[in-house]
């Protein structure tokens, strides 16, 4: 159970996937965060060091408040039936105590811009009664950083014991489309038996904040022409970069060979 503390536990017995998180005083010669004193098993069990105000007990491990969020800490529990580890936000919470409360929103399609989207039209769906507000906090979001993809909600998280289940509608969904990027390779010129220039190119759909770095690889040019090759027009294509957010169209340019002047 969450929040069980022991004073005496003597004869045996055992404590198993508990926690205590409130003040602990006392006067007695055994009084510890999370037992005083026991004789039993004390297994996967801890007590908050901060809030009881105790650095030892008597079995179990102690754990900062921090640590205690952390769901590393209770890879051991029934976390399916029991326990919801509530996204890091407290510690475990027990299912029998929470609401169940579905939450939905306005589906959004886009193209990518770099931004993730705003969560609109919010829906909150208890199990019964009535939406308390204050039992939920965080910020509603949708889960992604912008990126092109499909992205579910998140953010929300019950602030006590008596709060929500909270779980959302698999139907609410931000969906981020490539964004169009056009790279053509800018015009050159050069003359019969010089080296090729450097090549250079204009990225044409950037969105804003983006730049050439922003994709994957380096910016690669492919051009029949060489050092001996004669007068005329070579085509310069552009070539190698990728990147989920964009659909990339490549648009050759044109390497003018002249000949030299005698």
């Amino acid at each position: 159970s969450s929040d069980v503390r022991v004073g005496d536990q003597d004869g045996g017995g055992s404590i198993v996937s508990s926690y205590a998180t409130g003040s602990v005083t006392g006067s007695a010669s055994y009084v510890g965060g999370l037992a005083g004193w026991s004789s039993g098993s004390i297994t996967s069990s801890y007590w908050n060091t901060e809030t009881t105000g105790r650095p030892t007990s008597s079995g179990g491990t102690g754990l900062t408040s921090a640590q205690m969020k952390s769901a590393d800490n209770y890879s051991s529990w029934d976390t399916t039936s029991v326990w919801y580890l509530n996204g890091g936000q407290t510690a475990p919470l027990l299912r029998s105590f929470l609401t169940p409360l579905t939450v939905s929103a306005t589906s959004i399609t886009k193209v990518y811009d770099g931004a993730a989207g705003t969560v609109t039209g919010a829906t909150y769906t208890p199990a019964s009664g009535a939406y308390d507000s204050s039992k939920v906090a965080g910020s509603l979001a949708w889960n992604g950083s912008g990126g092109a993809g499909a992205y579910g909600l998140t953010g929300l998280y019950a602030s006590s014991q008596q709060g929500y289940l909270i779980s959302y509608d698999s139907g609410s969904t931000l969906t981020i489309q490539p964004k169009a990027l056009t790279i053509t390779a800018n015009n050159a010129s050069k003359t019969v038996g010089a080296a090729n220039p450097a090549f250079s190119a204009t990225y044409s759909g950037l969105a804003t904040g983006d730049t050439a770095a922003s994709l994957i690889g380096t910016l690669q040019y492919y051009t029949l022409a060489t050092r001996s090759s004669g007068a005329g027009t070579y085509a310069i294509s552009p070539y190698w970069q990728t990147s989920g957010n964009y659909s990339i169209s490549y648009v050759n340019g044109a390497l003018t060979v002249t000949a030299p002047f005698n």
